[in-house]
């Protein structure tokens, strides 16, 4: 298997990860269970922290707590959720939300650090998923990996802003079309278009490890 290929397979599998019933869980949530609502947490909390630390400064306090601010809105208005909808996309909806207003809070007071726009992304696919030879003492397959992590990050921070944050949201967060599309107020298939023609892009630029 080619490097390029494992890479695409780990981003793949991201977005693949099984999950309990949601309806179900979200049923439970809704009727006060604790227990569900910490089958959320442990299941969305750490992509969740990710994702809201590519948005904020480097402050290491920030990500944890907007996340903890996103699930205690959660748990404040669970009887409000719709269990034909995604617990996921509304989390990811609210800590989206939760690191904007950190952003402008700071503005205004001058204490600007973050990053609010894909465009200025920190956080590259290297850094996602690290090191995947790490355990492999050959200097040529570490090069290489290099080559083609920096290959990768770069045909994703080309890509327009809007299908930038699709493709991450989808590859990188793990979330689901349906989710990605509630998160964002867009229709099931336009998401689906902008993933089809990141990884189209995405390809290309990785056509030459292949």
């Amino acid at each position: 298997m080619t490097l390029a290929l494992a890479l695409l397979l780990i981003a793949l599998g991201l977005a693949a990860l099984s999950a309990p019933d949601e309806a179900t869980l979200i049923r439970q949530l809704r009727d006060g269970s604790e227990s569900a609502f910490r089958r959320i947490f442990e299941r969305d909390a750490p992509r969740l922290r990710a994702f809201v630390a590519r948005r904020v400064s480097t402050d290491p306090d920030a990500p944890d707590d907007l996340v903890q601010d996103a699930f205690v809105r959660l748990w404040n208005h669970r009887t409000e959720l719709d269990p034909a909808l995604s617990v996921r996309a509304y989390l990811y909806r609210t800590a989206h939300n939760l690191a904007l207003n950190w952003l402008r809070d700071r503005s205004t007071r001058g204490e600007v650090h973050g990053l609010t726009g894909v465009e200025d992304d920190a956080v590259g696919f290297e850094s996602t998923f690290p090191t995947l030879a790490a355990d492999d003492p050959s200097a040529l397959d570490h090069a290489v990996h290099g080559e083609l992590s920096a290959a990768l990050d770069a045909a994703i921070r080309a890509l327009p802003a809007k299908r930038q944050e699709v493709f991450r949201l989808a590859f990188v967060d793990g979330l689901r079309h349906r989710e990605i599309a509630e998160m964002l107020g867009l229709s099931a298939s336009t998401v689906e278009n902008q993933v089809g023609a990141a990884l189209k892009t995405v390809r290309r630029a990785l056509a030459r490890f292949a």
